[in-house]
């Protein structure tokens, strides 16, 4: 049966003589943890001195009546571990280096990933009813293949809204050219301009996806045929200055003249609805189909 090598006993002795019950497991812990490190690399002899010369300097608590550890004390504590682990640190020195460079890169890599994750994360979360927004996706499931797609029928936004009380608001999206695809060329006077973001919205988009005008009323922006709302940036691509409320551009591929009827300050935040600008639904009124 394996010998256990426990610290000289007159020590023990002597700490309960000077700390109550609580402390004394404090501290004997503490000497008992330093013990125990000097007996791989010391041996007993020397680990047994040490023990005993660091009670006999607890002795000077005496004084505390068996109430509370003296700050000096506690920091001589503090001093004996942090040489303790440096002496470690110099007699392993590959095993040391083997270890630091693992919790280094252990470390470094969960923060690269708490990073990527917090900004997958973030997106469209700036939206104050964000955690009340959802897209509604297709299933098909045609003779036992199933697709998903990120677009419906436009019929469904406004049976949505009449059949189900828990719906109380519905925008339509979708981009010039199709439903996914988001490139037009604008022209203003002879120049002409190309933009890969691009919608066509509902007047209520900006009810649900609340945006910071710089000019003009999110209420009435998209309100009426042939009106575009663009970003600050946009704007300055198209003319030069965000004072850009009632400018006109036109879309020549669609015989479209719209007038600005909104100019948004550009957001820094991230979302998934990058976009450059916005054209009223009921511009393309010939687009709406109902099947």
């Amino acid at each position: 049966m394996r010998k256990i090598n426990h610290p000289p006993r007159i020590g023990t002795w002597i700490l309960k003589r000077i700390y109550d019950e609580g402390l004394f497991e404090e501290v004997s812990g503490d000497l008992y943890e330093l013990y125990f490190l000097r007996l791989g690399s010391m041996g007993k002899r020397k680990a047994s001195l040490f023990y005993l010369w660091d009670v006999i300097l607890s002795i000077r608590n005496i004084d505390l009546k068996k109430k509370s550890l003296k700050q000096n004390n506690e920091f001589a504590m503090l001093g004996n571990i942090i040489t303790i682990s440096f002496r470690s640190l110099r007699n392993r020195k590959f095993y040391s280096i083997l270890n630091l460079a693992g919790l280094t890169t252990s470390i470094c890599f969960s923060l690269l990933l708490w990073l990527y994750v917090s900004d997958q994360h973030s997106y469209d979360k700036h939206y104050e009813n964000a955690l009340r927004i959802y897209r509604v996706n297709a299933d098909f499931n045609m003779n036992g293949k199933r697709d998903i797609y990120c677009n419906v029928p436009q019929p469904v936004a406004a049976a949505l809204k009449k059949d189900f009380a828990e719906v109380e608001e519905t925008v339509r999206m979708a981009g010039l050219g199709g439903l996914e695809v988001h490139t037009a060329m604008l022209k203003v006077q002879d120049r002409k301009i190309k933009s890969s973001q691009l919608f066509i919205v509902g007047p209520t988009f900006f009810k649900i996806f609340n945006h910071e005008f710089a000019d003009g009323s999110s209420i009435i922006a998209l309100s009426e045929p042939n009106s575009i709302v663009i970003t600050e940036k946009f704007a300055i691509k198209l003319f030069g200055t965000t004072h850009a409320l009632g400018m006109e551009v036109s879309l020549p591929d669609y015989g479209k003249l719209l007038k600005v009827t909104g100019v948004l300050k550009d957001e820094s935040a991230n979302t998934h609805l990058t976009a450059e600008a916005f054209v009223s639904w009921d511009t393309f009124k010939e687009w709406d189909l109902n099947w």
